[in-house]
């Protein structure tokens, strides 16, 4: 029997233009209450902002095994 799986991506937002808004405390809480329903975080990317080369977003994908 192999493993089915459902994915999840989030955005979540790093700065907004010049200013620095990631509350890691709560991406820390988000993350832990969807590993309760199942979800892994199998991996992260920064999207790059302006200025060239600073990270404007961080794209979060999740998976879970499905039934």
């Amino acid at each position: 029997m192999s493993n089915r799986w459902e994915y999840m991506v989030l955005d979540s937002s790093v700065s907004n233009w010049f200013v620095p808004k990631l509350d890691g405390a709560a991406l820390t809480n988000q993350l832990n209450e969807l590993g309760k329903q199942g979800w892994e975080l199998v991996g992260m990317s920064p999207m790059e902002g302006m200025p060239r080369g600073s990270t404007r977003d961080l794209i979060l994908v999740l998976k879970r095994a499905t039934i």
